[in-house]
C-alpha cells in the first residue's frame, strides 16, 4: 500500500498527544461508565470482554479472503463478515494485548513493500478542529494526496462542513491531562479504534493496528471501499452519523472508553445479503510475531489467521497470540452481534 493509504495515518497520528496536554480535563461530555480492566492473556480474552445480547439466530460468518505477504504496511487480511438476517447491531471492542506494552513499537516499516503514489489524487492538506469541549476534540483531517478522486463532509450536527479525508476522535483520559486519539473514522469506509493507555505506558499511547470497514462494500474488490458522503458527530450522544454515497446510513456510537477497552456499537443501516457483509476485518499478517493479527477466537475455538476458511458464530475475536515487533501495542479486536440499540 503507498504512503497515502490508510495503513500510514496512523504513524501521523503521533504527535496529537503531546501537542494536546492542555489543562486537564473538564466535566463537560457525557461520562462513560468503568469497566473492569481486561486481561491481556490470551487464553482469557474472549471471556473478559463484554458480551454482546446474541438471542436467537443472530450470528456472523466470517469468511476469509486473506493473502500472504512479505510487506508488513499492506492490508492482506480480509475477512468480511456476513450477518444472519435480522442481525442490525454490531458491538465492536478494542482491548489492549497481552504481553508488557512498555517496550512498543508504533514505527512503519515499508520493507519489501511497493511505495509507487502516481495513482494518487492531490489535495490541499488541511486540518481543522471540528469540536472542543475540554475533554473530547474531534479533528478533520485533508492529506496532500489521497487513493480516491473524493472527500466526505464533516460536521457538527447544523454546523458547517469540511471537506476531509478522515475524522480523529480524541479524548483526555479521566483525571489527567493527557488527550490521546482513540479512533480514526476514514471517508472510505474504515475505522481504527484503540483504547486509552494503560497507567504505566512511558508515552501514554498505544499504536493503531487493525481496521474495520463499515459501510456498503464489494468484499471481493481488491481494495473494498465504502464511501462516506457525510459525516455528523452529536456530542451529546457521542455518535457519529454517517451517510454513504448510494444514499445507505450507518452509526458507531462509543459505548465504554477507558484505559482498558473502547467498546462502539455500529448500526447498520445499509442493505446486507449473502454478497453485502455487515462489516470486513481488513489487517496484515507477515508471520507470527511481525503481525497486526495472527489469530481469530471465536465460541467454536482458536485458529491462525491464514488457516481457517470460514467459521460462524455470535463473536470473533481477532488477536495475536505472538508479541509483535510492529505496531506491539496495537489492539486486539473483538467483533459481535448486539440486540441493544
Amino acid at each position: 500500500m503507498t504512503p497515502s493509504g490508510n495503513r500510514a495515518f496512523r504513524y501521523w497520528s503521533h504527535g496529537w498527544l503531546a501537542a494536546l496536554l492542555l489543562a486537564g480535563c473538564t466535566e463537560a461530555g457525557k461520562p462513560r461508565p468503568a469497566a473492569a480492566p481486561a486481561a491481556r492473556a490470551a487464553a482469557t480474552v474472549a471471556a473478559t470482554l463484554p458480551t454482546p445480547n446474541t438471542a436467537g439466530p443472530q450470528l456472523l460468518t466470517a469468511r476469509n479472503a486473506s493473502q500472504p505477504t512479505l510487506c508488513a504496511e499492506e492490508d492482506n487480511i480480509a475477512v468480511p463478515l456476513f450477518a444472519a438476517p435480522g442481525v442490525r447491531t454490531l458491538e465492536i471492542t478494542a482491548t489492549h494485548p497481552q504481553g508488557d506494552l512498555r517496550d512498543d513499537n508504533c514505527e512503519a516499516n515499508f520493507t519489501n513493500c511497493a511505495t509507487n503514489d502516481a495513482r494518487d489524487f492531490p489535495f490541499t492538506p488541511e486540518t481543522r478542529k471540528l469540536f472542543d469541549d475540554g475533554r473530547t476534540v474531534l479533528t478533520g483531517v485533508r492529506v496532500e494526496r489521497w487513493f480516491l478522486a473524493d472527500t466526505m463532509a464533516a460536521s457538527l450536527a447544523g454546523g458547517r462542513t469540511s471537506p476531509v479525508h478522515f475524522v480523529r476522535l480524541i479524548r483526555c483520559i479521566d483525571s489527567t491531562r493527557l488527550f490521546p486519539e482513540v479512533m480514526v473514522i476514514y471517508m472510505d469506509g474504515n475505522l481504527r479504534l484503540k483504547p486509552q493507555a494503560p497507567a504505566d505506558k512511558p508515552n501514554h499511547d498505544t499504536c493503531f493496528g487493525s481496521s474495520v470497514l463499515i459501510g456498503p462494500a464489494d468484499p471481493s474488490a481488491k481494495r473494498p471501499v465504502a464511501q462516506i458522503a457525510s459525516l455528523v458527530y452529536d456530542p451529546v450522544a457521542d455518535r457519529f452519523d454517517l451517510t454513504y454515497r448510494d444514499g445507505s446510513t450507518a452509526t458507531i456510537a462509543v459505548h465504554t472508553l477507558n484505559r482498558s477497552q473502547l467498546t462502539i456499537r455500529v448500526g447498520l443501516g445499509y442493505p446486507l445479503s449473502s454478497r453485502q457483509p455487515a462489516a470486513i476485518f481488513r489487517s496484515m499478517f507477515v508471520a507470527d510475531g511481525n503481525a497486526d493479527v495472527d489469530r481469530i477466537q471465536s465460541n467454536a475455538g482458536t485458529a491462525g489467521i491464514l488457516s481457517f476458511t470460514e467459521v460462524t458464530g455470535p463473536y470473533f475475536t481477532f488477536m495475536r497470540a505472538v508479541r509483535s515487533v510492529h505496531n506491539t501495542s496495537a489492539p486486539d479486536l473483538r467483533i459481535g452481534v448486539c440486540s441493544e440499540p
